[in-house]
């Protein structure tokens, strides 16, 4: 609760501070965040998971219309612009409710329909671009087609023991959610007086949540706020060891460049830049680090040791090698097509950000709680927006 309470304090300073913008442009978002967060944090206890599990039957159709209740904020406000397509609620409402839908319907042995239906739903997000008739580069093209790969990979490479239990539909669920977020295909809209915080960042977690609960996934995650000595011992260690190995490497590569302006304003700022320094650390964490553990270290990692029964040293170094092709795919979508020049950063991008990943998991899977994993990704996050520019 403090948390929570902390971060809406921080963005109901944020969003009024313009006194003299109408009450209309900061409405919304507060709506909208409360709302999120709301969901978030009733998701984020176990106790509450469970029911979710345990009614997801009874209340299945419940369940299902959730993902498209929360596109009608966009549709009430996207509509006011000109160049609004009404046609993108269409896809939208898709790219939501079948990750959902496959959390519902999934069973641990693999059927036959599970096939299709999560195939379908994992090449979604990844075919929108043709929908949208928008050109794709030869680069883009190849990640979108290894993304599509590693469903088909699952089902080709998992032995019939494994494919008892191999919880098809969650894993093409899990899949579709990223994949929207990662290549971009649910539409930008930003928060009105939030720094650019994108609305359908802001609910997407819930909804991984909600997923990992109604698929009976949430206990593996270890989701606990509850501060120990020894977690903060943990994630002291791993914090320094982090540190330690990803800034000389991105130093060495060039793909970290200190940057001593910002450094300065922050010093300079004193005691008044300390609750700024602060909240913006708790932004990190709550919609950077603690989304992509949830999603790589305790869904991937998880699944790959405890479903298919892999050594813990494979199950790291997959989910890690996962952790930095996303970042890879990042920088490329960030910086634009490759050049020759550019080719060597873009590699040391991929292995930093691997390098990273396994740190986070092994912090993961020594305290088996996500939010140890979360803490440490998010202190190396800040340090870097506070020292550093890539």
């Amino acid at each position: 609760m403090v948390l929570w309470s902390v971060t809406l304090v921080g963005l109901v300073q944020q969003l009024t501070a313009n006194g003299s913008a109408p009450p209309t442009t900061y409405i919304l978002p507060l709506i909208v965040i409360v709302g999120a967060l709301a969901g978030y944090l009733l998701l984020s206890i176990p106790s509450v998971a469970t029911t979710f599990r345990q009614n997801s039957n009874e209340y299945a159709l419940l369940m299902a219309v959730v993902p498209l209740v929360v596109i009608v904020p966009y549709a009430l406000y996207a509509r006011q612009y000109p160049d609004f397509d009404p046609s993108i609620l269409l896809s939208t409402a898709m790219l939501l409710f079948l990750p959902v839908a496959c959390a519902l319907l999934n069973t641990p042995a693999l059927k036959r329909s599970d096939i299709a239906t999560g195939l379908v739903t994992v090449m979604l997000p990844l075919a929108v671009p043709l929908i949208r008739n928008e050109p794709i580069t030869t680069v883009d093209g190849v990640m979108r087609l290894g993304a599509l790969a590693l469903p088909i990979l699952l089902l080709v490479l998992t032995t019939r023991a494994q494919k008892q239990r191999l919880n098809f539909l969650f894993v093409c669920g899990v899949l579709s959610l990223w994949y929207s977020a990662q290549f971009q295909a649910l539409p930008d809209y930003a928060l009105p007086n939030t720094d650019n915080l994108q609305y359908f960042d802001v609910i997407l977690l819930p909804l991984l949540l909600l997923m990992l609960a109604l698929a009976d996934r949430f206990t593996p995650l270890g989701l606990s706020f509850r501060p120990s000595a020894r977690g903060v011992g943990t994630v002291l260690l791993y914090g320094v060891i982090a540190i330690v190995l990803v800034v000389p490497l991105g130093l060495l590569s060039s793909v970290l460049q200190f940057d001593s302006a910002t450094l300065q304003l922050t010093l300079n700022a004193g005691l008044s830049g300390i609750a700024p320094a602060l909240l913006k650390l708790l932004n990190i964490f709550l919609f950077v680090a603690l989304p992509e553990e949830l999603l790589f270290r305790g869904s991937i990692l998880t699944y790959l040791h405890d479903v298919l029964a892999w050594p813990i040293g494979q199950a790291i170094a997959i989910s890690s090698l996962f952790f930095g092709l996303a970042h890879l795919q990042h920088y490329l979508k960030v910086t634009g097509t490759v050049s020759e020049i550019s080719v060597p950063v873009t590699i040391w991008v991929g292995g930093i950000a691997t390098v990273a990943g396994v740190v986070y998991a092994l912090t993961f899977v020594t305290r088996r709680n996500v939010t140890a994993a979360a803490t440490v990704h998010a202190l190396i996050n800040w340090i870097g927006a506070l020292m550093f520019r890539i």
